[in-house]
């Protein structure tokens, strides 16, 4: 099949990724993990890990920009600035 010409069936497809898949995800190199020793180590920031905020949470709302994919709880950004306080207290809760 050319260059100009599109797949339409999985057979099509397998014969063009199979190969590609299997160059890439077989393609094994020795790799030398002591460069990492070379890099330089950054203080941990714990506080990552602490609970999100409701000034934070605010702030993230107020960033949301319309017409975006819903996340991964699938509310989309509209639905969010719609809310009043009372119902972003009840979601930040």
């Amino acid at each position: 099949m050319g260059n100009s010409e599109l797949w339409s069936t999985d057979e099509e497809h397998i014969g063009v990724f199979g190969p590609h898949f299997d160059r890439v995800l077989n393609d094994k190199k020795d790799i030398d993990f002591t460069v990492l020793e070379l890099i330089d180590r950054r203080e941990t920031m714990f506080e990552l890990d602490d609970p999100l905020t409701r000034d934070e949470f605010e702030r993230a709302v107020n960033k949301l920009k319309a017409g975006k994919a819903s996340g991964l709880n699938g509310v989309p950004p509209e639905a969010f600035k719609a809310m009043d306080e009372e119902l972003r207290t009840l979601v930040f809760g």
